[in-house]
């Protein structure tokens, strides 16, 4: 009768362990689930010199900008958001790409940026040490948003 009972305990405990923990799982997403709104999942980048002259190097991005909502977003444009070493070389006035395009529902654009800086007294290895050279990206973007009237 002890067993019985011991091994019917064991068996409800461990019925409860699971469904515990099968309730948990189902509570939790990953980073990507439980973002909206724009997103950036991917991005390139790419250093050279200019017209072989090594004392300014081009610094060339692309970003993957995804559009996770429900709805399309329109994006005015974007502005990397440079690392303090890297941002200290950056010849560039203006750092904003204008995009002026919508996005879809579930869409992906490329954006393609190109900044100049100067790099007369580094070395490979100085260069790469300046890094993050980017490490957010502004985005600025339009929404138009529907005013209900009682009248």
């Amino acid at each position: 009768m002890k067993k019985r009972r011991l091994t019917a305990l064991l068996g409800i405990s461990i019925f409860l362990s699971l469904l515990m923990t099968g309730c948990n799982t189902f509570y939790c997403r990953s980073d990507k689930d439980s973002q909206t709104g724009l997103q950036i999942y991917s991005k390139t980048t790419s250093l050279g010199s200019i017209d072989n002259n090594f004392d300014t190097q081009r610094f060339s991005y692309s970003i993957y900008l995804t559009n996770e909502d429900s709805k399309k977003q329109y994006v005015k444009w974007i502005e990397p958001v440079l690392g303090d070493s890297f941002a200290k070389r950056v010849t560039n006035q203006d750092l904003k790409v204008n995009v002026n395009k919508p996005i879809e529902a579930n869409e992906t654009i490329e954006i393609e940026g190109e900044l100049v800086f100067d790099s007369s007294d580094l070395s490979k290895q100085d260069i790469f040490d300046l890094e993050p050279y980017i490490t957010d990206i502004k985005v600025v973007s339009e929404k138009v948003i529907n005013v209900e009237t009682n009248d």
